[in-house]
């Protein structure tokens, strides 16, 4: 759907217990994702937004999430991100905030360092992972 600006995109991972099937080239999610990606109007939404449950990119402890789930995630759909230049994914699963700077195939794409706080026309999505509502884990 559009907003104001923005082109926004939601997925699902979550079918067959998070093995995300329907995100496999050639199935449906897939399809009618490249479908809308090359079918945005980027003059009239300049902003690409994908949101979906489970993480891309993550750093906590959780070998099982954060390593083995957003290594899966990132082999289905990270090259199309890259590609369609969307500019920042929204995540969650994982009861904590990260952000990561541009990235693509686990490396910094551009001039960034740590501790850059603007990004002007970055060559790659920013990944986040917003996990903080329900914390029961007693991850701070």
């Amino acid at each position: 759907f559009n907003y104001g600006n923005s082109h926004i995109i939601a997925l699902s991972a979550e079918m067959w217990y998070g093995n995300a099937t329907d995100l496999l080239p050639g199935q449906p999610q897939y399809e009618w994702l490249l479908n809308d990606l090359s079918s945005v109007n980027r003059e009239q939404f300049p902003w690409v937004i994908v949101f979906m449950h489970r993480p891309l990119y993550c750093t906590t402890d959780d070998s099982k999430r954060c390593e083995e789930q957003a290594s899966y995630y990132r082999s289905l759909i990270e090259d199309i991100l890259y590609d369609y230049k969307v500019d920042i994914v929204l995540t969650a699963h994982n009861h904590n905030y990260e952000r990561t700077l541009p990235v693509f195939n686990t490396t910094v794409i551009g001039p960034f360092t740590s501790e850059t706080t603007t990004f002007q026309t970055p060559k790659a999505p920013i990944y986040t992972v917003i996990g903080t509502a329900g914390n029961h884990e007693g991850v701070d």
